[in-house]
């Protein structure tokens, strides 16, 4: 009797083990998901005060099936080879981009590392610079872990209308003008024109197989900042 109880007791030890190992697995990507909208949503708040910094005190993991890898992305624009990541991360967030058909409102950080796009989308250093002359470059993920950012990009088309404003309180206007796919070493994206002032926003396609890449591309149609600087 008293072996039997002993494995009656050990079966529901088990049991009890591997129910919590699955609520574990189900509660956690929701509880990571939740901690990246909140530095997230710390980042905006940096922004809009005109301060625009936080510190990720934390490595992040990567790898996850949701969370698309975008180093390949970027790489050739970039002058030279990445840098190992810190386990500590000063994150500097340059504006806020604001698509209005996606009801999108999100953190712009200069640069693209891993640690950064887990909270917000990049401009690429090596594109022109938000307003400027030249294709500025912003790259995102369709993340489905650690938040929204361009995982409705594909319903946004020509004539939409997409904002930015930094922290210092200039603010741009751009129309899409083209979305098209390419393959994920054509270098399109990164084409700088003479003449013209584009925004080009970049991410994976289709969202959770990533065998493209999809971008958004807008001219610049509000120059009331840009005449304004000019004229200093």
């Amino acid at each position: 009797m008293t072996a039997k109880r002993s494995k009656v007791a050990t079966l529901a030890i088990l049991m009890a083990g591997a129910f919590c190992a699955g609520a574990w697995l189900l509660i956690s990507p929701m509880l990571e998901k939740q901690r990246m909208l909140d530095r997230q949503a710390e980042l905006l708040d940096s922004i809009s005060s005109g301060n625009g910094v936080i510190v990720l005190e934390e490595s992040f993991p990567a790898g996850d099936a949701d969370f698309y890898d975008m180093k390949e992305a970027v790489l050739t624009a970039q002058a030279e080879p990445p840098q190992e990541e810190p386990a500590s991360l000063e994150v500097t967030g340059t504006g806020i981009l604001t698509i209005d058909r996606i009801d999108a409102v999100l953190p712009v950080t200069d640069g693209v590392s891993e640690a950064q796009l887990k909270v917000a989308v990049g401009h690429v250093p090596q594109t022109a610079p938000l307003g400027g002359e030249g294709n500025a470059v912003i790259a995102g993920h369709r993340s489905y872990t650690y938040g929204q950012f361009f995982n409705r990009l594909g319903e946004v088309s020509a004539g939409d209308f997409i904002s930015y404003e930094d922290k210092s309180g200039a603010a741009f206007t751009y129309e899409v003008f083209e979305t098209l796919v390419i393959e994920p070493g054509d270098q399109a994206a990164f084409i700088q024109p003479e003449g013209e002032r584009l925004l080009t926003l970049y991410t994976c396609t289709p969202i959770r197989k990533a065998t493209h890449r999809l971008l958004v591309r807008a001219r610049l149609v509000d120059q009331i900042q840009i005449e304004m600087e000019e004229s200093q």
